[in-house]
């Protein structure tokens, strides 16, 4: 929930996908790869939003592109993972700042916390013009 408002949504790993030949070519004409997207709604607004790495991938790069649309607004944002002594291996902290259409957004990421059938990552943000 968000400021009362249901979040719904799937997230795929499009590396992982297979296409009708059996291959994905994951590279973007810009030469990033897209490493997750996550598709759903939000307040009944509609969102498509792809996290992506520059190639080649270096985890030690520092940052992710998320890039997408939310009710048709662009969706742009680079995402900066962070680490912290109490960090639970396969949990994710960061930072992230960017822009939906005309609003500024920055805050935090922490997360996941759950199961293998069902995980819940956490935001914090704050919403500017």
């Amino acid at each position: 929930m968000i400021a009362g408002h249901q979040l719904i949504g799937v997230a795929t790993t499009p590396l992982t996908s297979s296409s009708s030949k059996g291959s994905v070519n994951p590279l973007t004409s810009s030469g990033k790869i897209e490493v997750f997207k996550y598709v759903g709604k939000l307040a009944g607004l509609a969102y498509s939003i792809g996290l992506y790495l520059k190639a080649p991938i270096s985890l030690s790069s520092g940052s992710f592109e998320a890039k997408g649309t939310f009710d048709g607004l662009a969706v742009n944002a680079i995402v900066v993972p962070t680490t912290t002594g109490s960090s639970k291996a396969g949990s994710i902290q960061g930072t992230f700042h960017g822009s939906i259409g005309q609003w500024k957004v920055s805050g935090t990421i922490s997360g996941p916390t759950g199961n293998t059938d069902r995980k819940t990552a956490r935001a914090t943000y704050t919403v500017t013009r």
